[in-house]
This record gives structure tokens, sequence and C-alpha cells, in this order.
């Protein structure tokens, strides 16, 4: 049965042949077949592809109603523009069901590579189910201790001990123990939630991390980059961490993801501490090395809040018309979808998005797509105990606001929202919207 699933997606015309989704849906079909984990079947997910100028659905058992059948690749629905739940390489819920996204980034991408990455979002949509304790909790992103230079020196060491492991001639079991000895010294310095923290997301995208390199053939001693991460890049970290463990499991633990499937407590590093407990041989970074890495931190985390600080300098200083929404102390905005890639945490509990944010609550929703938005809390975290302000700068057109049955829609070029109960007021080129 499952090497019969990809003739869903035969081409129905030679021309179709050269439709650069069906290109990347004949390299995902060609990838799943292979045994990547089991009880995960990527030839089955529902998928949703949006190429620059058309979202696709394929496999989906119900596509909703603004998608029509594709004349071009059999087992497909499309619609023209991008479908309003398709935000990032992601999964996300359409029509009732669980659907991996993907992002085309441009027209001469590499369908095979990114057949990869929709692998590796599927993966996630199994996951979902399979595993949904696989996940680091957001809110200690926005509290991560980014400006402890201890904790950074030992972050880059532990990271270069994880590549030289990789490496094709390196001796795998001594620097993967040593990785291990620097990551439970960090632990102490870090605590508790920022080790969970860590230790979720290296389950989460680690884990799809390895499954995407696998499918797609890519060398592991390419996944750990040399210049290492900043003090601030825990969360990209995890996509090299992560998998660099799976891969290194592989070598000293074989039949680890069977550990995984059945056993909800485990972790990659507690696994890979077991399986380098009885290793006797040492590796170690020499004075120069160590006193080097020292100096770098120091520098790293004294200049995270400087470039904060310019981040919300430049924000503030945009040309154009702005939208400004308070909300009542008692009835916040809540945090519906963010772009984690592009959100920066500010002084103050102030959280700069870059790109996406979807907040709502009583007073209605707000929707901000390729803007840049400041949030301000309402409470002790910067997102999860709610929002009672959103700024939005540098919009080139005035907001749109309209009266439709006693809710004020709110339209921008990236912006759109639906308010009720809330005062509006404009000075100079800011429209502001807040409470009576």
């Amino acid at each position: 049965m499952r090497l019969a699933l990809p003739a869903l997606c035969l081409l129905a015309t030679p021309i179709a042949a050269q439709q650069p989704v069906a290109r990347l849906l004949a390299a995902y079909d060609r990838m799943a077949t292979r045994p990547l984990w089991a009880g995960f079947a990527p030839a089955t997910t529902p998928l949703a592809i949006y190429d620059g100028q058309r979202t696709w659905l394929v496999r989906h058992p119900s596509p909703p109603a603004d998608f029509t059948p594709s004349g071009d690749i059999l087992g497909a629905s499309v619609m023209p523009g991008l479908y309003a739940e398709v935000r990032a390489n992601t999964h996300s819920d359409i029509g009732g069901v669980e659907t991996a996204t993907l992002l085309w980034p441009d027209r001469v991408a590499d369908p095979a590579r990114l057949a990869a990455t929709l692998i590796h979002e599927a993966f996630h949509v199994y996951q979902a189910k399979a595993h949904p304790g696989w996940y680091g909790n957001e809110a200690a992103f926005f509290t991560y201790p980014v400006t402890d230079s201890a904790a950074q020196r030992l972050q880059r060491l532990e990271t270069e001990a994880f590549r030289r492991a990789l490496l094709p001639k390196a001796p795998h079991a001594c620097w993967a123990s040593r990785a291990m000895a620097l990551r439970s010294e960090r632990a102490r310095v870090v605590g508790a939630e920022a080790m969970a923290y860590e230790r979720g997301n290296e389950l989460n995208e680690g884990i799809a991390t390895w499954i995407e390199w696998r499918a797609g053939d890519a060398p592991p001693d390419s996944l750990v980059p040399e210049a290492g991460f900043a003090p601030d890049g825990v969360r990209l970290r995890a996509y090299a961490v992560g998998p660099a463990q799976a891969f290194l499991l592989d070598r000293l633990r074989p039949g680890w993801p069977s550990e995984l499937n059945t056993d909800s407590t485990l972790t990659l590093d507690s696994l890979l501490t077991r399986a380098t407990a009885p290793i006797s041989c040492r590796a170690d970074f020499t004075r120069r090395e160590s006193d080097s890495v020292a100096a770098l931190a120091r520098r790293e985390t004294a200049g995270v809040l400087e470039k904060r600080a310019g981040l919300r300098r430049e924000f503030l200083a945009r040309a154009g018309w702005q939208l400004l929404i308070e909300l009542p102390p008692d009835s916040p905005l809540w945090p519906e979808q963010f772009d984690p890639w592009n959100v920066t945490p500010l002084p103050d509990g102030e959280v700069l998005h870059q790109r996406h944010v979807r907040l709502n609550g009583n007073h209605g929703r707000i929707d901000v797509l390729d803007q840049w938005a400041l949030t301000s809390p309402a409470g002790a975290h910067p997102l999860f105990n709610g929002i009672r302000r959103i700024l939005i700068t540098g919009l080139t057109e005035p907001p749109v606001l309209t009266l439709r049955g006693g809710t004020d829609v709110v339209s921008a070029p990236g912006v759109e929202g639906r308010l009720t109960g809330l005062a509006i007021d404009t000075v100079g080129h800011t429209i502001m919207v807040h409470p009576h």
C-alpha cells in the first residue's frame, strides 16, 4: 500500500512535469518510501504548498471551499494567492485537518531540498499526535538568560564539541562525552526552565531535522556550523545540536528511536548521557581555545541589549502611518500565533514582532503579516499573561476603519482586525484605538 500511495501525485500531462510543485511532490514521494521513523507515514500526510502565486492542497480529505481540483496534479486542489492558514513552514489546521505547510522561498529553489523540508513538517504532524509532549515551552524563550556570559561560554564549547564529534575522522565517542560533560555544567548555570526548553526543542525540531537530513541524504558533519551560535540563538541551535545528538546516538546507541517512542520521560541528551557514560577516552579544548571562547562570550552577551535597543529605536523611527491599539487592563488580547523566527524580546516585557503576530480576546482580534509590531504585556510574562498594547509603525497608507454591525473592521497593508467596544481617534499620523 505504501508504495502505491505516491501515485496520487502522478502528473496528469507532460506539461505538468515541468511544474515546480509537481517536481517537489515527486521528490517528496521518493523520500516517503524510506523507513524514516516507526509509525510515521509521510505518504499519507496532507500537504499545503504556497508557490508564490497559488496555494496547493495535496492528499487533503476535505479541501475548504476556496480550493478547486487541479487539472495539472492529480490528488491536488489549488486556489489563487496565499491561504490564510499557510503562514510558514510548519503545520496548521486546514479544514479541521492537521496539514504540513510549506512556503516556497523563491522560484529557483531546489525542489528536492524543499521536499526534505516538507518531510520535516510532515513529521511534525505525526509528532503532534504521537508525541504531544515533544515541545519547548515558548514562555521560556522570552526569559532565557541571554546576557549570562558564563552560560554563553559553556554553550559555545558544548556546541563545538558536538561539531567535532560529527567530523568524519574524529574520535566521535570522546567528543560526544565532552559535550555531555559541558552540558551538565551549563545546566547548573542556566537553570531547569531554560534546559527544559532546550530539551523540548531538541525533541521537537531536532528529531524532525534528523529525519529531514536522512531523507535528503545530507551529510551529518554539515549540521553544526563552525561559527556556532549567538546567545539569543537558542531556538536555532536546537536544529543543529538536536540532530547532532541523534546522529551520535545512531553510532553509540542503535535502536534509540524505539526507546523514545515508548518512554515519554526520555530526552536526546539523557540517552546520549547513558551512551557516553562507559566511555573512558577524553577529548578537550586547548587553554588558548577556552580563553578565546570566554572572551567572545563576554563580547556577545554585552552586545545583546545594545542590539535590541537599536531595533526598538529603528521601529519607532519608521516613517509612515501608525496604528496603536490599547486594551482595558482587565481585558487584554492573547497571542494566538506568532512567528518565532522573527520575534525579539525587549526590556520591560515588550516584544518586537518582525513578521507575523495574531492576537485575539474579548474585544476582537488583530492579525499582522509582513509588518513590524510592538506588543506590551498585561502581566509578568511578555506574552503569555496577555497583551495590553500593540503598536504598528511604518504603514504606507492610513489604516481604514469601517463599522460593520457594531464591529470596527481595521484594514491596512498587512494588517487586518475586528474590534469592538473601543473608541477611535486620529492624532497626526497615528490611528489610536483605545478604551472609552
